[in-house]
């Protein structure tokens, strides 16, 4: 099951990455939304939400605005994906901005309803720890499970 565990992950990074390209692309922000939607049914459980977004709720499309945006992101990095407790995985991912290789995201996905989903989130302190953001609390401060992998800053 790990390895289904780890194309969800990998679809998810690739998906992610083509989602800010159609974001900072979209001729309106309704376009941009229902973009984000999709994206987000795709990949969260109920009640988490990805941070894509356009810029201050822009109304109006400005290719510039948007084409320099898009130019400072990156798909991120997957530092190791793991096996925890039953059907669950955990995964370090890296940054979405262009150019940085520290490890950014803790991620919990597991299957619900027969499709993987990421239940919970957590964001790195810089400091071999990631704090609590959303989804299930498996605790404010987790251990990075990964260690061994090291990141730019690590």
């Amino acid at each position: 099951m790990i390895q289904e565990a780890q194309q969800f992950i990998n679809n998810y990074v690739r998906d992610e990455y083509e989602t800010w390209q159609t974001v900072h692309g979209a001729a309106t922000s309704t376009a941009a939304e229902e973009a984000i939607a999709r994206f987000e049914r795709k990949y969260f459980a109920d009640g988490l939400f990805s941070d894509l977004s356009r810029p201050g709720d822009t109304p109006d499309f400005d290719a510039a605005e948007f084409a320099q945006l898009i130019s400072t992101k990156q798909p991120r990095k997957i530092f190791c994906v793991k096996a925890v407790d039953g059907p669950t995985f955990q995964c370090v991912l890296g940054s979405t901005y262009k150019g940085n290789q520290d490890k950014f995201e803790l991620i919990y996905v597991r299957k619900e309803g027969g499709e993987f989903r990421i239940v919970s989130s957590y964001y790195t302190n810089f400091d071999g720890t990631f704090a609590y953001v959303s989804g299930e609390d498996l605790g404010e401060l987790l251990d990075d499970p990964c260690p061994e992998i090291e990141g730019a800053n690590a």
